[in-house]
This record gives C-alpha cells, structure tokens and sequence, in this order.
C-alpha cells in the first residue's frame, strides 16, 4: 500500500475516531528541519509522533534519529508501513 493510499485512511480514521473520542492531529511539515514524524496525534490525552511509509519502507536514519530522542525525552514516537498495524496499535495501546 502506498504511503498516500496509508494517509489517506488514517485521516478518515481519526476523522471518525474523532466522534467518540478527545482527538487532535497535525500534518506536520517541517520543510527545514528533516527527521520530523509525519503527524503530531493527542488521543484521550496520549501524545503520539506518527511516521508513516509505503508498504515495505523503512524510515530514513534522521527519522530513527529523531524518533529515539522523542522517545528518550518521554514521548512516545512509531512508524507504521502497515495501515491495519497501526490502526491495531493505536487500538491497544492508546484506546
């Protein structure tokens, strides 16, 4: 699945989720600083960096970079190159 197709359907998901739950999502695009995950997520109060990836990929090493120091600093930050993978996370580590 492409990372377009993967965006797409999280949008919708969160849209959705959004009806019974406290949810807030930012696209972040940081176009000077690389590394950055995809969207910033609140969930009920669960703080989230989300990078998304086509099916198969891999994050690039500024990304495992930045993702480690969010998660060194308390955050918590993931990347998924599987929709249902992620939805199945969010659903049994945030919900």
């Amino acid at each position: 699945m492409s990372e377009a197709t993967i965006t797409r359907k999280f949008k919708t998901y969160l849209k959705d989720l959004s009806k019974s739950h406290r949810v807030y999502s930012h696209k972040v695009s940081d176009r000077f600083s690389s590394g950055v995950p995809d969207y910033f997520v609140i969930i009920n109060g669960y703080h989230l960096w989300i990078e998304l990836k086509a099916s198969g990929e891999k994050p690039r090493p500024i990304q495992n970079h930045t993702m480690a120091r969010i998660n060194e600093a308390g955050g918590r930050a993931v990347w998924f190159d599987d929709y249902d993978n992620l939805i199945s996370f969010i659903e049994s580590e945030v919900l």
